[in-house]
């Protein structure tokens, strides 16, 4: 499973055996709301081994910076809670990008989003909208092709 955490919504996709499964958004009304509707996700899972979260880097604003922290960690403990044995690992969003979308420090944030949709919508049949669904399966697919970060 991938996770892409944001200050508004919570991207998150589920690979089984390497193959691409289900993803999708979630967008909380607050962080009960949040913990209410990972848990929901997490629950209908047979099965998790690994877990691959972005890591959090936005550290101009304090404020976003512990929502992003928050949500980061709910389907996480989550996970762990249900799977005792899943492997929890972290990547910065320039690990994955440069791999997944061949994307330079160069592109803005708007153009990385966009090449991002394309590329998870190609992985996952069907036109994806949101950009941290879109996040989380190309996290999860780089995952799966080039391997285990730091746990």
């Amino acid at each position: 499973m991938a996770v892409d955490p944001s200050s508004k919504r919570i991207g998150w996709a589920y690979y089984e055996g390497g193959e691409y499964q289900n993803s999708g958004a979630i967008i909380p009304a607050n962080f009960s709301d949040a913990v209410q509707k990972c848990g929901e996700t997490i629950k209908e899972l047979a099965r998790l081994d690994y877990m691959v979260v972005e890591d959090t880097y936005l550290w101009k604003n304090i404020s976003t910076l512990k929502i992003l922290e928050r949500f980061g960690a709910i389907f996480p403990v989550l996970a762990v809670a249900r799977f005792e044995d899943v492997g929890i690992f972290r990547i910065t969003p320039q690990g994955w990008q440069s791999k997944m979308l061949g994307a330079s420090k160069k592109l803005d944030r708007k153009d990385r989003k966009k090449l991002s949709i394309i590329v998870a919508s190609d992985i996952a049949g069907r036109q994806i909208e949101d950009d941290n669904e879109a996040d989380a399966i190309n996290i999860g697919r780089f995952f799966i092709y080039y391997g285990k970060t730091d746990k």
